[in-house]
């Protein structure tokens, strides 16, 4: 349409010399009508078209086609069945994977050079949008995503930013609560079923860890430790994933170890303990 305003000018222009040379007025009068409706006509078309683009483009779904749901950085109508999602950590990475969906793009770990190595090989086809702390929004604007979620601590910097880009979802990111997040996501993502199923699946494993130990898991002490890039050494208590998956399991930890989140870094004589 911006080729055609920039034209017409010059063809009102031809025109008008022509109809100068006309030597019947009313003639003349009756063609500048004419042209002039048809222009009317034809700016009211290409902006109705305009208007009628700029809506079917836009991030925002219709009630009728998503669910409006409330979460830790707002309020957000998340599409009913979204398929082309964005995670923007590997939190988030690892719960799509769970509920059976493949996202289109996802963050890589900040300390670390690639995705965990217990992921599965399907994800060698996500598209890499650099590191948690420094994603690339333009990247991510070329996916075309229709949601995007990540853990608070990886969208609140740019919240804004990315709701233009798509629907965006913030959740919390407790550790120790990995499985009502679970569920509730699963929900957000229309893949209730699939999440249940996998928190059933869980639970018969802890079982079987249970049964098979038998009378050895209270006697069985077991340490989770962390190692951090920069050097940090810290236990991980029950706060932690791998903390809590030992309390459902019952297996206990050395005494020392109870402290939250014991931080041995400048003591690592403890680690003996």
């Amino acid at each position: 349409m911006g080729v055609l305003n920039e034209r017409f000018p010059l063809r009102l222009g031809r025109l008008g010399r022509v109809f100068s040379r006309s030597r019947n007025r009313v003639h003349h009068v009756g063609r500048w009508f004419v042209l002039g409706l048809f222009t009317f006509f034809l700016i009211t078309a290409c902006g109705g078209n305009v208007a009628r683009d700029s809506t079917s483009n836009g991030t925002q779904s219709s009630p009728a086609e998503c669910q409006t749901i409330q979460h830790q950085l707002g309020e957000t109508c998340v599409p009913l069945n979204p398929q082309h999602i964005v995670a923007t950590d590997e939190i988030a990475l690892e719960i799509v994977l769970a509920v059976g969906l493949n996202p289109i793009g996802a963050a890589e770990p900040n300390q670390v050079g690639s995705r965990s190595l217990h992921l599965p090989e399907k994800v060698d086809d996500v598209v890499s949008l650099g590191k948690t702390t420094q994603l690339s929004l333009e990247r991510i604007l070329q996916l075309n995503p229709d949601l995007i979620l990540g853990a608070g601590f990886s969208l609140e910097n740019n919240y804004d930013q990315f709701s233009q880009i798509a629907p965006t979802v913030a959740f919390e990111n407790d550790h120790d609560a990995w499985k009502a997040t679970l569920g509730r996501i699963g929900e957000w993502l229309s893949r209730n079923q699939q999440a249940q199923q996998r928190l059933e699946n869980y639970q018969d494993r802890v079982e079987k860890l249970r049964k098979a130990m038998g009378d050895r898991l209270d006697k069985t002490e077991v340490s989770v430790v962390h190692f951090y890039a920069d050097g940090r050494i810290k236990f991980r208590d029950s706060s932690s994933f791998p903390g809590s998956v030992l309390e459902d399991v019952g297996l206990p930890r050395p005494p020392l170890q109870y402290k939250t989140n014991l931080d041995v870094t400048t003591n690592r004589s403890v680690l003996n303990a």
